[in-house]
């Protein structure tokens, strides 16, 4: 009984467990009955552990068949689609929805969303665009092939080539103006706001213009977005991005008082307290925008001529939808970083348009 205990799990704890059997029991007739008791547990146990496989391979058969049978009757939808699970916050919803749109338009496809989608609590979006939730049971896109952008912050040309006609299911956050620039004026069309925040944007706007004495034909306003709250804790830190300095602010104001005469400039950001501490300038050139939506803010900062933006999606899109001169912070991201691997040779040329003016401290 002290020979070698073979290397087969089961068994060889059967063994082992006999050894010390043999050395508590006194009796032989002990050792029997204890070691028939050890033999049915361990059948006992290698019954329940077949019954478990055999019960978890008939539910992945049902699941495979249920898939199977879901994708074979939605083959049959026609026009072809174009899914996109839509995510994050105001400003990716735009850029999103921007290239959902005209991807649509350039393969012939109807646009299917999943997912959050507020942008038409915001916006008055064009009409029986995306194929309604009646027409299309969205788990349709499961069975349909996944593309996903090959950088977040870039444009990946692989989704040029796509077939025209063909049913996909997008995955990513598509942050290149290049994927809609032939449509750029039918873009900044696309996106008008709601009446109820336009009239509150125009409202503050003009009660600006009253506390300041500010004039529309006589002085030229440039909004600048200031992002700093999110952006200043370790996690995104560490994952490469960049807060805007001080000094990159200034040399910007610097700039657009070259570039103009009578600048005013009107302030939004998610962390105001800063702002005022920081930005010095005369009280009368500049007003800080406070207790806003995200959304009323973006309406506001198009009232302006003129932009200032640090980073961030939100400012990108506050900026294009003004359509004047762009000053926006390039040193975005850390090399090397998982943030700047969303960047096509971690260079921004992709995400900013070429006519901005790029600054980087």
């Amino acid at each position: 009984m002290s020979g070698n205990i073979p290397s087969s799990p089961v068994y060889g704890v059967f063994v082992s467990q006999l050894i010390r059997y043999v050395r508590a029991c006194s009796k032989y007739k002990d050792f029997i009955v204890n070691a028939k008791l050890l033999a049915k547990i361990i059948f006992i146990i290698l019954v329940v552990t077949f019954i478990l496989v055999i019960l978890r391979d008939l539910r992945n058969v049902e699941i495979e068949e249920s898939a199977s049978k879901l994708c074979t009757n939605s083959a049959v939808y026609n026009p072809p689609v174009a899914c996109l699970k839509y995510q994050g916050r105001l400003g990716n919803l735009l850029f999103m929805y921007a290239f959902h749109y005209v991807y649509s338009i350039q393969k012939d496809v109807e646009m299917v969303k999943i997912g959050q989608f507020d942008l038409d609590s915001v916006f008055i979006l064009e009409q029986g665009k995306f194929v309604t939730d009646s027409q299309y049971d969205t788990t349709f896109c499961d069975c349909l092939p996944i593309i996903e952008d090959r950088y977040d912050c870039g444009f990946d040309i692989n989704i040029a080539s796509i077939t025209k006609g063909r049913s996909v299911s997008f995955l990513g956050f598509f942050q290149s103006w290049r994927y809609w620039i032939d449509y750029e004026h039918k873009i900044r069309g696309l996106f008008t706001f709601r009446s109820e925040i336009r009239k509150s944007a125009r409202r503050q706007f003009k009660g600006m213009l009253g506390r300041r004495g500010w004039s529309v034909e006589s002085d030229i306003f440039v909004g600048m977005h200031i992002r700093r709250g999110d952006y200043a804790n370790k996690f995104l830190i560490d994952f490469g991005q960049k807060t805007a300095p001080l000094s990159y602010i200034k040399n910007a104001m610097t700039l657009m008082n070259k570039l103009f005469k009578n600048v005013r400039y009107v302030v939004l950001s998610d962390d105001i307290g800063w702002c005022k501490h920081n930005i010095k300038t005369r009280k009368r050139d500049i007003f800080y925008v406070e207790d806003n939506t995200a959304a009323v803010d973006m309406a506001m900062m198009t009232l302006t001529n003129h932009s200032i933006i640090t980073a961030g999606t939100f400012g990108w899109w506050a900026a294009f939808l003004t359509n004047g001169t762009t000053i926006f912070y390039k040193d975005l991201f850390t090399r090397n970083t998982r943030y700047a691997e969303q960047f096509p040779n971690q260079e921004t040329r992709d995400f900013f348009p070429p006519l901005w003016i790029g600054l980087d401290r």
